[in-house]
């Protein structure tokens, strides 16, 4: 017989529909609490706090819009863990090339990682390279326990 283990999941969303302008080292706007159980969820900073150590599901998603009108077209996020960017979890949108004929590019970028989490880590979403045309919408955060 194996052991059981209580659901532990949440989620947090941007409002609905609203263009985000973003800059580098900004955290994503989350407004939306969604359903939640074990964690703690916090619209006030944007962050999903852990209650059990295990190992979690982590999945962002968000709607990437650039502009073509500066130098660059990018735009980063990783995912951080108490304030510390996790490289390795990086999602980027960087439509264009040179002499690209596109006005405006809009593009769903996502990413899902798994992650070992302590009891007290605080989970974000960090905007970590951003050109001046650079926004999001829709953008998701979801925390879902699957070991221990």
């Amino acid at each position: 017989m194996g052991i059981l283990m209580m659901p532990v999941y949440g989620s947090m969303t941007s409002t609905p529909n609203l263009e985000v302008d973003v800059d580098t080292d900004d955290n994503v706007d989350f407004t939306v609490e969604g359903p939640a159980q074990g964690v703690v969820l916090n619209t006030a900073d944007d962050s999903i706090t852990i209650e059990t150590q295990g190992v979690y599901t982590v999945t962002f998603s968000t709607v990437a819009l650039i502009f073509n009108n500066a130098e660059s077209t990018d735009l980063t996020f990783n995912i951080s863990i108490n304030g510390s960017s996790v490289t390795l979890s990086q999602v980027r949108s960087s439509p264009f090339g040179e002499d690209s004929p596109e006005d405006s590019i809009r593009t769903t970028i996502s990413r899902v990682d798994h992650f070992f989490l302590n009891e007290g880590d605080v989970i974000r979403v960090l905007c970590t390279s951003a050109t001046d045309n650079a926004f999001y919408v829709n953008a998701s955060l979801t925390v879902t326990k699957v070991g221990f």
